[in-house]
């Protein structure tokens, strides 16, 4: 593969099955290209004609198995994961909307039939101290106009027939990826309380944590769900960081915590008891607060501690990230702004554009995780010393190479990041637009630097 690919692209396309060396190789090139202006449009991105023309052969070539390119991002995230004792895997659905792409063929509907794009439900795969570690799972589809409006005939469909299913194949990938030396623990929203789940065979180092959202049956009991967890007494209490919404501050809430064993009967009694163990979470003090928490957890691990409830619900309180991967994608990637002419040439672009999504996070959350760690973690030789020298208006470098936080800075200064002394750490949005700015300031520092040398 060509010396000049950087070793993150390499990296992610090496365990990619291809039948052809050089296709290989253009996807490590294309994968490069598009993530240095993750911004821009593929052809913005590539540059020339000929490298606009090769990306669409690319995504075009029947030669290339979708899932095989998809499978080698999973395999390098299975990869990371190895020198992590825990890790909790986010399972999550979005839109990706594509109504004002009238050319565009195989799309699906959405919420109307005026609504067209595709689902995709994605496993992001995070260490406890939330960096992103990359995808376990990613499935992408178009439902039908014939399926719309047909929700009470889902109903009766057994869960393998139904789009919900795609949790229940999420875990499973997921945890196959999993090595057995590391814990995983799945976590999913109010989408992910399905009977079926909680059912669902795992691994022995593989638990369960998801957002109750029915008020379900209890067996031994004519009491359900919700009027049962207001019977728990209080454990105790703990502070959750809240973020920032469309109309609400960021706030630290204060709530109380209580925790149960149950037993769930399903509504048809036609499915094996789950057992379980239940957490709620209520915000104390909820005067002037708009959408004060109140969380019911359930999770297989066998809670008997108020320490053990509490890491429970900061583990699930990391759920945001992979709305933040979401918003990295559509945001950062432009995935929506696509023009390409089929649903599976979309396909392909978007699972590149996962790739690049990760990354932007990884530098991101690198800086808080890692800070000590050198920036070769991050960047390439000639990227950070390109952006220390214009960062510092200096041609002359340090001794040393600048840590993983001191080169994240930078980077976001590039993006806009003002780092006053009140400013928090920088987030995703200056670093996409600062990794857009480095990548023309390195091309100009590389060929200063040959001058000079020659």
């Amino acid at each position: 593969m060509n010396e000049n690919i950087s070793n993150w692209a390499k990296q992610e396309v090496e365990r990619m099955n291809f039948k052809d060396k050089r296709l290989e190789k253009r996807c490590a090139i294309l994968l490069e290209a598009l993530g240095k202006k993750s911004e821009a449009s593929i052809p913005r991105a590539c540059q020339s004609k000929a490298a606009t023309k090769a990306a669409y052969r690319f995504f075009d070539n029947n030669r290339i198995a979708t899932d095989e390119i998809r499978k080698g991002f999973f395999d390098a995230t299975a990869n990371r994961i190895k020198e992590h004792k825990v890790v909790l895997i986010l399972s999550d659905s979005t839109n990706i909307v594509y109504s004002s792409h009238k050319s565009l063929k195989g799309i699906g509907v959405l919420r109307n039939f005026k609504a067209k794009g595709l689902n995709k439900h994605s496993a992001l795969v995070v260490t406890p101290d939330e960096q992103p570690l990359g995808l376990l799972y990613q499935k992408i589809w178009g439902r039908t106009p014939e399926s719309y409006g047909k929700r009470f005939l889902r109903s009766k469909l057994p869960i393998e027939q139904k789009e919900s299913f795609c949790w229940l194949e999420s875990l499973s990938q997921a945890s196959k990826k999993i090595p057995p030396e590391t814990r995983g623990v799945f976590i999913g929203d109010r989408g992910a309380d399905i009977y079926e789940l909680f059912l669902e065979k795992r691994a022995p180092n593989i638990d369960l944590l998801v957002r109750s959202s029915f008020n379900r049956r209890l067996k031994n009991t004519s009491k359900n769900l919700f009027e049962t967890l207001l019977d728990l007494p209080v454990a105790g209490t703990m502070n959750v960081d809240v973020g920032r919404g469309p109309n609400t501050p960021k706030r630290l809430a204060k709530c109380s915590i209580a925790f149960s064993q149950i037993e769930l009967n399903n509504k048809s009694n036609t499915l094996n008891t789950a057992v379980l163990s239940v957490i709620h979470i209520k915000e104390k003090n909820i005067q002037n607060v708009t959408n004060p928490i109140e969380w019911r957890l359930f999770t297989t691990i066998s809670i008997t501690s108020l320490d053990e409830a509490t890491q429970c619900v900061r583990w699930y309180a990391s759920r945001w990230i992979i709305e933040r991967y979401h918003f990295t994608l559509k945001s950062g990637c432009k995935i929506q702004d696509l023009q390409l002419e089929e649903a599976y040439r979309i396909e392909r672009a978007i699972i590149l554009y996962s790739i690049i999504a990760w990354r932007i996070m990884f530098i991101t959350y690198a800086s808080r995780t890692d800070p000590t760690s050198l920036c070769s973690k991050i960047l390439n030789t000639s990227e950070w010393q390109a952006l220390h020298c214009f960062i510092n208006k200096s041609k002359h470098l340090p001794k040393t190479p600048p840590t993983t936080k001191e080169t994240v800075y930078m980077l976001a200064k590039l993006g806009g990041f003002l780092g006053r002394k009140s400013d928090k750490d920088p987030g995703l949005k200056v670093i996409w637009i600062g990794l857009s700015r480095l990548n023309d300031i390195t091309e100009a520092y590389e060929i200063f630097r040959e001058k000079r040398c020659g």
